[in-house]
């Protein structure tokens, strides 16, 4: 099969704040060009759209109002966002991780999580440790029970049951303000049902000759 330069244009139609396309023309063969100099052009181009793309669902994140509709353009916002990790977007993606999306779909086999119902969580998820710390301090400010769920499973999720406990016990360890001590305080239980930690297999401490 002989090699040709395939340009893929890249439409973003609805990540314009005005509603308007923005597109721009990108060779993606040029990243299996052996001069380093087409190359590194490939990658610039490729990070400038990265760029501005993410840029640009975050500003459809913060100037979006109201729950989610059907065919919201928030929900390509979340898709995105979650896809690329970039840590820019964790701020806003706090902002709105109570917005419950109306179609839950999962391409693999696993029970359905938080992250699938609420997909600014699951995009937080995806972005992983950048958006702990953003996620503990949320938990420290008054909102919905919803919120706190959320970030409780976007905490385990990223960190596990152990270490995600861990986290949560050292930022109340470090809390000197008693207002956000006590919900961090109550955030734990949530975390724990969550993410319940395992139990140990007692028969490893029992004498060999007890074992089963």
């Amino acid at each position: 099969m002989n090699a040709k330069r395939f340009p893929v244009i890249v439409i973003w139609l609805l990540l314009s704040a005005g509603g308007s396309a923005m597109a721009q023309q990108i060779n993606l063969d040029e990243l299996r060009s052996k001069d380093v100099h087409t190359n590194a052009h490939a990658v610039s181009q490729l990070c400038v759209l990265n760029r501005d793309a993410v840029r640009i669902n975050i500003e459809i994140l913060t100037k979006s109002k109201g729950k989610l509709e059907i065919a919201d353009r928030r929900e390509v916002a979340f898709t995105l966002l979650g896809t690329v990790r970039d840590p820019h977007a964790v701020n806003a993606l706090c902002k709105c991780i109570e917005l419950r999306t109306f179609v839950v779909s999962v391409g693999e086999l696993r029970p359905v999580n938080v992250g699938d119902y609420y997909p600014a969580a699951g995009a937080l998820a995806k972005i992983g440790k950048p958006a702990i710390f953003h996620c503990v301090g949320a938990l420290k400010q008054e909102g919905s029970a919803q919120r706190r769920d959320c970030f409780c499973w976007v905490i385990g999720a990223v960190e596990g049951p152990e270490v995600g406990r861990f986290v949560l016990m050292l930022a109340l360890a470090k809390e000197t303000d008693a207002k956000r001590k006590a919900r961090l305080q109550e955030a734990v239980p949530v975390f724990e049902e969550l993410f319940p930690l395992k139990q140990p297999d007692r028969r490893n401490y029992r004498p060999r000759d007890e074992r089963d």
